[in-house]
């Protein structure tokens, strides 16, 4: 805000008679033209307010009954005083050939002096006549400075909610889910977050983001994805955990000052079933940001348009509600060098404005792409400077085989000390973790029926069972792997098995 504060002030300063802010946010214009009466001169000056239907008003009170637009504009030439007047239902009668007069008189008239009409509407409709004559900034939404003093006045307003236990990070999370709204709806996304709770967690953040999830519904392309998988529940993958955990802190002032850019994204590929659906899930809540889904079927099926002007929407509809995380699952199905030939020109535009949109992107969409066959990918989506680091998520090693089973076992209420993870792990080498929780499934599924609690020998029953996808697979997986060896980093750190 103080940068457009800053440019508007100084255009007051300069003698600029007639200005228009495009904004859909009344109220916050009128905080602005506020501040502007207070900081601009030496000493305060008068605002004055015009509505259709009360006249112009000011300090609260009626100074000339409701008229026309012309009968405003005549008052305000006529006015001694050094003010600022704001002008908000002019959309509707600006074009009148005896309205467009009058601004002309009043910019001649004012030009000298320091007294400025401001106009305010969603959209600025100004007659071909009138834009040489009126200076127009568009307000934008509000900047991270304006939605963290609204965080803090709306936290101070809640009595029952320890301020000293909200920590920086969580601070974070609930900026960036308010951030890309409006002023009044991210004042009612925390004022709906904050009632009736005692302490603030990752789970009143999710409450906060529900303005944003219906501007995703409103998108038609997009899906929004309910993310609540923590870091920790991600068995293995250190190199990717260790990746993300040093960009924790990369929205706070610190990292903007010391001159770090925002990460553009990461693709992730490997053998299906090794968790890059599940850790893009945990990038999400690790950020405390809202996880959006792009199918990239729907762009090419036509229900919204041609496929160039779907992927546009999806892309514009990430930005307004940025910043958050945008997951394209199997992103080969939409840009592939085979999808080339079968849809012909299509797929070499939305490849080209993919491209460019992922080079040019200012605004934080941190793009999750997974890939199952990324031999098909072209070139061209692989280098440096698309994403910023390409992961291989290979097959679980012996020791991230019994986290997983672990974290399972847990999330299923059983007593790990009870099992032989160790013996678990060394018995399911080529299972994917996919496959290793649906062991533990069949597992409880055995002892349910049995009205038992679940016991080792059910886990075993099911792994002999299961049979693993790099054995019905092995020649593809061999593909994929030679593929990744010099090409991609390792997702994990290769240990021998033991």
């Amino acid at each position: 805000m103080a940068k457009t504060l800053d440019t508007i002030k100084r255009m007051v300063v300069a003698k600029t008679p007639l200005i228009g802010i495009e904004s859909e946010e009344e109220e916050r214009v009128d905080g602005i033209v506020k501040l502007l009466s207070e900081t601009t001169f030496s000493k305060p000056i008068k605002v004055y307010t015009w509505t259709c239907t009360k006249g112009i008003e000011s300090d609260g009170k009626i100074v000339e009954p409701a008229g026309s637009l012309s009968d405003v504009i005549s008052w305000v030439i006529n006015l001694k005083d050094v003010a600022l007047i704001l002008l908000k239902d002019t959309q509707w009668s600006i074009s009148e050939p005896a309205n467009i007069r009058k601004f002309k008189e009043a910019y001649t008239t004012m030009r000298e002096g320091y007294k400025t009409i401001f106009i305010t509407a969603p959209r600025l409709n100004i007659p071909d006549d009138l834009k040489n004559y009126i200076s127009t900034i568009e307000l934008g939404l509000p900047p991270r400075d304006e939605l963290e003093m609204l965080f803090v006045n709306t936290l101070k307003a809640q009595k029952n909610i320890p301020q000293a236990n909200i920590s920086p990070l969580l601070k974070t999370k609930f900026i960036n889910a308010i951030l890309g709204l409006t002023y009044n709806e991210a004042d009612r996304a925390l004022k709906r977050a904050f009632l009736g709770k005692n302490t603030l967690d990752d789970s009143v953040v999710n409450l906060a983001l529900e303005e944003k999830y219906q501007l995703i519904k409103k998108s038609g392309v997009l899906e929004y994805v309910v993310s609540t998988v923590d870091i920790n529940e991600v068995g293995g993958m250190e190199n990717i955990k260790s990746w993300l955990t040093k960009r924790a802190n990369i929205f706070s002032k610190e990292a903007q000052d010391f001159g770090l850019s925002a990460p553009k994204g990461v693709l992730m590929t490997g053998i299906s079933g090794c968790g890059k659906s599940l850790f893009v899930k945990a990038i999400s809540s690790f950020w405390g940001l809202p996880l959006i889904r792009l199918d990239m079927s729907k762009v090419y099926e036509g229900t919204f348009g041609s496929p160039e002007e779907c992927l546009r929407k999806a892309i514009n509809s990430a930005e307004t509600i940025s910043p958050c995380v945008l997951w394209i699952d199997e992103i080969e199905a939409g840009v592939s060098v085979q999808g080339f030939k079968a849809e012909g020109g299509a797929a070499s535009r939305i490849l080209g404005t993919f491209l460019i949109w992922m080079q040019e992107k200012n605004s934080f969409v941190f793009v999750a792409a997974t890939a199952n066959a990324i031999q098909l990918l072209p070139a061209e989506l692989l280098r440096k400077g698309r994403f910023d680091e390409i992961f291989y998520v290979s097959l679980p090693n012996i020791m991230e085989r019994e986290q997983i089973f672990k974290i399972h076992l847990e999330k299923r209420k059983n007593d790990t000390t009870n099992f032989d993870l160790d013996l678990l792990a060394h018995s399911t080498k080529g299972f994917s973790g996919a496959e290793i929780e649906q062991v533990v499934s069949s597992g409880m599924y055995e002892a349910f029926s049995l009205n038992r609690p679940l016991e080792p020998h059910d886990l075993m029953v099911a792994i002999n069972r299961t049979v693993p996808l790099s054995i019905t697979m092995e020649e593809q997986i061999k593909e994929i792997e030679a593929w990744a060896f010099n090409r991609a980093v390792r997702a994990s750190e290769r240990k021998e098995e033991s």
